[in-house]
This record gives structure tokens, C-alpha cells and sequence, in this order.
């Protein structure tokens, strides 16, 4: 088979076997950066759900019980561990989200967010969702986590955490951890 002259953008002149083979290299490098994980929680349901009281950040429970990794960056063995989200090293770019379905105890009351990375930060990617649909009624929630994991975070991983408004009790079940590696520093 005969190879393709592919001329190069500033010359003209066409690219040879070893300059095409770096591109491809290149390419397929860039590609490898890039996956993701899903996580599912099988413990907590709508008859027995996880319950969370108090004015404290506590960790959304999720017992990776289905697990979805066939594309995880190149390298990487998982993006959650059963306990809290792993970098996929120092300087990766990370498009995630949480999503559960939750009620809370009272009307008018709301829910806080984060990723605790055990540093100096305490929680990071804060969020503060409302529980519009009243006292008692489950409702669906999706809580972006859109930034990059440095050394804190790749060094101690990040739990998520969260907590109702004080006095309150929310209940949360069918969690789901959806990890995505936009970029992977090598």
C-alpha cells in the first residue's frame, strides 16, 4: 500500500513516514488522557435510605456496588476507591458530578456540598441546593464538580461530603459518582 502525501501546512513539502508516525503518536497519546468511572451505591434505597442529621458535613455514602471503568484513562486502575474520588495524577482536569435523589425533614430547607481533600481548604467545590418540593418529597439532585486536582486533593483523594440546614434530617439513596478525567498531566 502506498503511502498518502500529506502536505504540511507551512511548506508544502509532505510529511514523511517518521513525522506522520509522531502525529499518530501524539494523537493516541492526547486520547489516553481522557475517561472516565461510574459509581453506583447498592446500599441505600428509597425503604432504607442513607439518613443525615445535624449541621455537619458527613460523606454521601456510595459502596461502589456497580462499577463502570472500561474507559478509564490510560494508567489509571479506578477513580473511586469506595470512600473517596482518586486523581488520576497532579494536575489532572476533572468534569465529574453526584447525583442522588434525597428529601428533607422540613419545608423550605436545603442541602451544602463538597469535596473535603483533608487540607487546609476543608471542603472544596461547595454547592448549595434547595429542596423545592416540600417536606417529605423526594426529589432528584445533580451536583456538578468542574475544576483540577493538585497536590492536596492527588495526595489524600476527596471524600464527598454533605450536610443539611441544622435542625433538619435529609434522607438520600440511588447515589452515583461520575468521575471524568478531562485532562491527565504524564
Amino acid at each position: 500500500m502506498a503511502l498518502l502525501d500529506i502536505p504540511t501546512k507551512s511548506t508544502g513539502d509532505t510529511l514523511t513516514a517518521i513525522e506522520l508516525n509522531n502525529i499518530v503518536t501524539a494523537v493516541k497519546k492526547l486520547q489516553g488522557e481522557k475517561g472516565y468511572g461510574v459509581y453506583f451505591d447498592t446500599e441505600y434505597t428509597d425503604i432504607n435510605p442513607q439518613v443525615i442529621t445535624g449541621s455537619e458535613f458527613i460523606a454521601l455514602e456510595n459502596n461502589k456496588g456497580s462499577v463502570v471503568e472500561t474507559y478509564l484513562p490510560d494508567g489509571v486502575a479506578t477513580l473511586y476507591d469506595g470512600t473517596k474520588i482518586v486523581p488520576a495524577s497532579v494536575g489532572s482536569g476533572l468534569n465529574a458530578y453526584v447525583s442522588f435523589i434525597a428529601k428533607s425533614s422540613s419545608q423550605n430547607s436545603y442541602l451544602e456540598f463538597g469535596v473535603d481533600i483533608d487540607g487546609t481548604f476543608n471542603e472544596i467545590f461547595k454547592n448549595i441546593e434547595t429542596t423545592v418540593r416540600g417536606a417529605n418529597t423526594y426529589q432528584p439532585y445533580y451536583l456538578p464538580i468542574n475544576g483540577y486536582m493538585l497536590d492536596t486533593f492527588n495526595a489524600n483523594g476527596g471524600v464527598v461530603k454533605i450536610k443539611p440546614k441544622s435542625g433538619d434530617t435529609i434522607s438520600i439513596y440511588n447515589t452515583t459518582f461520575f468521575v471524568h478525567v478531562n485532562y491527565q498531566q504524564q
